[in-house]
């Protein structure tokens, strides 16, 4: 595959390039990031940021650590070389959550006898049949362990964002239909292993290809 671009509801194939050279400092309130870095060193410290923060968890209530986090994440979001990103080639397989805000995610709310299996968030994405499937291992009163798998279908809105439709849920031989509303993903950054979205929660996610 060379890459997709979305012509309402359908990809059609298109050359893969990287955008034009952005302008040397991105503000974000009294902060200008620079920009000139080289997208690899960027991604690297980022990287090696997250990798002690348990996906997020460590830092949840810290919302001064999560504001170093993001004006990380935003220096890099300004250093993607594909600005079509939610057509990219590079969306499509699996991967693997290393660092998110979302307390729901993360299992921040979730019933005391319940525990998400840390490292098992996956996402695997299709844009030639625009499907998705979520998966998380979880752990009931730490004994058994069992597996969600969410179907998602994706509508895509060039250049950057998909809107979400959460189909059904899978628990081992059991599908339930799910009702929830339609939701939005930005993809703000991909590269071949790494890809940053946010969501329509506000929420930021970082993921990893496996």
């Amino acid at each position: 595959m060379s890459g997709f671009v979305c012509s309402g509801n359908v990809f059609v194939k298109n050359q893969r390039r990287p955008c034009a050279p952005l302008g040397r400092g991105l503000q974000r309130g009294k902060r200008s990031l620079n920009i000139s870095s080289r997208p690899a060193a960027v991604k690297q410290q980022l990287l090696e940021a997250i990798a002690s923060l348990d996906e997020g968890r460590a830092i949840i209530d810290d919302k001064d650590a999560q504001e170093r986090v993001e004006d990380q994440i935003r220096e890099l979001e300004a250093l993607n070389q594909f600005p079509q990103t939610i057509s990219s080639e590079l969306l499509d397989g699996s991967w693997n959550l290393k660092y998110t805000t979302s307390k729901v995610i993360l299992g921040k709310n979730l019933p005391g006898v319940f525990q998400y299996v840390r490292g098992s968030n996956r996402q695997i994405l299709n844009t030639k049949d625009l499907t998705g499937v979520n998966k998380v291992k979880t752990k009931f009163a730490g004994l058994f362990e069992f597996e969600y798998v969410i179907q998602l279908s994706l509508t895509a809105r060039p250049p950057q964002r998909a809107l979400v439709k959460f189909e059904n849920v899978k628990l081992g031989p059991f599908t339930f239909n799910l009702s929830f509303g339609v939701g939005y993903i930005d993809v703000t950054y991909i590269d071949d292993d790494l890809r940053i979205t946010r969501g329509s929660e506000g929420n930021v996610f970082i993921l990893v290809r496996e």
